[in-house]
C-alpha cells in the first residue's frame, strides 16, 4: 500500500515539526516547506503525488492562501487545510470553495481528523 503523501508548509519549524510528528503517527507521510514559494515548487516537482496541502495562512515571502490558490489552479481536486493563529479577515475573504480553516492552536485529534475528513 502506497503511504499518502502531505505537504506541510508553515515558516514556524517547531509548528512543523510537531505537526509532522503528529502526521507520522497516524501513517501519513509528509514534505515540508517553510513558505509558500517552496511549497509552489515543491508542488510543480511532486503535485501528482501529493495527496493533501496542509499550510499555515500567514508566511512570507507567499502566504497560505495565495500558495492554495496556485495550487488549485495546477491540482483543482487537491484538498486544501489552512492554519491560522488568528483570524485575518482580509486572507479568510479571498478563501475559495474547497478549503478548511483550522484555528491554531488546535488538540492533536482536532487535526488529525480535519485530514482524515479531506482524504476520504
Amino acid at each position: 500500500m502506497r503511504e499518502t503523501v502531505i505537504l506541510l508548509v508553515d515558516d514556524d519549524q517547531s509548528v512543523r515539526q510537531f505537526v509532522k510528528w503528529l502526521l507520522h503517527e497516524e501513517g501519513f507521510q509528509t514534505i515540508e516547506a517553510g513558505d509558500g514559494i517552496e511549497a509552489f515548487n515543491l508542488i510543480e516537482e511532486f503535485g501528482k503525488d501529493i495527496a493533501l496541502l496542509l499550510t499555515d495562512i500567514k508566511m512570507p515571502r507567499m502566504d497560505g492562501v495565495s500558495l492554495a490558490e496556485s495550487v488549485r489552479e495546477l491540482f483543482p481536486r487537491m484538498p486544501i487545510l489552512l492554519m491560522s493563529g488568528y483570524a485575518d479577515s482580509d486572507a479568510l475573504e479571498r478563501l475559495m470553495t474547497g478549503c478548511v480553516v483550522l484555528q491554531k492552536p488546535f488538540l492533536p485529534d482536532t487535526l488529525i481528523q480535519a485530514v482524515q475528513k479531506l482524504l476520504t
